[in-house]
């Protein structure tokens, strides 16, 4: 059984199920393992049968939580009756702390409870994707150790970070399955080459240092506990066109922060749902989208709907105002069509701006900056080594309470792995168009602190171990499985 309630934790659950067949097929398994549970499409897609599409059900910050409660509830029930129904032999728990730490939680009381001769079901619980609990309410890692059987864990510092406190859970770093997804000719040609690839599950990788207090990083929902301007100028020394496609004009916000026109010029999007297409001259494309020997600015707004609606107007107003220092290309990555269709709440001609669904690492792989919204978009930008302005801005209410649980120096994984602020951000308040847009031109015109910003992130990336992490995962799941006694093992 498999439970992954976001878009992210979908994908790496999908992968892990495809490391896990492939594993248990090289193992010579004499029947291949099911896989049920709650995700996404891309679960689905990998042969996993969804009880319920959770991804459909993301939230964006404490206020759609206690909006959602009682929603999320009936799931919860629903999801527990069903692992109770099934009998899995394993439950792995991909990211999704809220909900998944209290499904551990109430299954571990399950089983304990019913715990005798003939109620033998006692499943191995797997937590893939640490909770972020060394950046807020560290009692949780304690319960954590209570529940879970074994977690795999993506980020350099969290086993060491574990064994200093509960040393008794059983933590396994496996690399971060980011590094497989983009080991492209592209990516590489931007920086040196990965580790070569071990073969083992444990990893002895050399860690970029972090200093004590900088490496915690809470998830975006919970804010760091101060609003305002982080810059590397302020505080340290750092000195394609589509063809083929198919295309739509959407309209773009007015105004600027929080959406107040002032009478500003149009601005049209071209949208493409063609990955391919990019890098090709077609037609018109190059005067909607400006001279290929422009810089290539990305626009990086969020994964979910709420995120776009927050991020949207900022980031496209600092592209006006840079465009209107110096010319550049403009292009704003979404994941899907229905949140390309969700800017069609703005009005505007200009700047003209492509939207593409999808395509991230294409154009990743080409632009000089980039604006993007506080998450895991941040971590793909460093492997590319692409300069970024992050931007966040969520809730009132849950930026107060995250203020007040969340001890955290920097928001953005990159600037958390390097123990030194390597990409500028801007919380709340202070997340406007201009300052991304100052942020964003210093990059441009500073070859210098782009230079310096590259070398650190190459750093940062190496941190993150070699190709391998979905495979490493799957093989660790596969032996505590095999390890165990309870009957009805699979034939090995």
């Amino acid at each position: 059984m498999l439970i992954a309630g976001e878009a992210s934790g979908d994908l790496l659950a999908a992968e892990l199920v495809g490391a896990i067949r492939a594993s248990a097929i090289k193992r010579g398994w004499e029947f291949p393992p099911e896989f049920f549970g709650a995700g996404g499409p891309h679960m689905a897609a990998a042969g996993v049968k969804l009880e319920i599409d959770l991804t459909q059900h993301a939230v964006f910050g404490i206020t759609d939580v206690l909006k959602q409660y009682l929603k999320f509830r009936r799931l919860f029930r629903r999801l527990f009756e069903l692992a109770v129904e099934l009998a899995p032999e394993v439950i792995i728990l991909v990211d999704f702390g809220g909900f998944n730490l209290r499904f551990a939680r109430a299954i571990k009381r399950f089983v304990e409870a019913r715990a005798g001769l003939f109620r033998n079901w006692r499943p191995k619980i797997i937590y893939y994707v640490s909770p972020q609990v060394w950046a807020s309410r560290e009692g949780r890692a304690y319960q954590l150790a209570q529940c879970v059987d074994l977690l795999l864990s993506i980020l350099p510092f969290e086993k060491a970070w574990y064994a200093a406190r509960v040393p008794h859970l059983s933590v396994e770093f496996v690399g971060h399955p980011i590094i497989d997804r983009h080991s492209s000719p592209e990516r590489r040609e931007r920086g040196s080459e990965s580790q070569d690839l071990t073969g083992a599950r444990g990893l002895a990788v050399s860690m970029w240092p972090l200093p004590v207090g900088a490496a915690v990083l809470p998830h975006p929902d919970l804010l760091p506990p101060r609003e305002g301007k982080t810059s590397p100028s302020e505080q340290t020394a750092v000195p394609a066109p589509y063809a083929e496609s198919r295309r739509t004009i959407l309209p773009l916000p007015r105004g600027e922060g929080r959406g107040e026109g002032e009478g500003r010029a149009q601005s049209s999007v071209v949208v493409s749902t063609n990955s391919e297409a990019l890098g090709r001259d077609h037609g018109d494309t190059r005067r909607l989208t400006g001279s290929p020997t422009h810089p290539l600015v990305l626009l990086l707004p969020g994964s979910r709907r709420r995120e776009l609606e927050a991020h949207l107007p900022i980031l496209v107003e600092a592209a006006r105002r840079i465009q209107s220092v110096q010319p550049v290309r403009l292009r704003m990555i979404l994941p899907s069509a229905e949140l390309a269709e969700a800017a069609k709440r703005a009005n505007s001609h200009w700047p003209m701006l492509e939207v593409c669904c999808h395509s991230l690492a294409e154009s990743l792989a080409e632009a000089q900056v980039a604006l993007a919204c506080s998450g895991t978009v941040t971590l793909e930008c460093a492997l590319f080594r692409v300069p970024t302005v992050v931007v966040y801005r969520t809730s009132r209410l849950t930026y107060e309470i995250g203020k007040r649980i969340v001890a955290v120096k920097y928001i953005a994984m990159p600037n958390l792995l390097a123990g030194q602020l390597v990409f500028p951000e801007f919380i709340q308040g202070d997340a406007t168009a201009e300052n991304v847009a100052e942020e964003a031109l210093n990059l441009l015109h500073h070859p210098d602190r782009v230079a310096t910003i590259k070398s650190t992130l190459t750093k940062v990336i190496d941190s993150l171990g070699p190709p391998g992490a979905s495979r490493r995962a799957a093989e660790a799941v596969i032996e505590l499985l095999e390890s165990s006694e309870s009957p009805g093992a699979p034939s090995r």
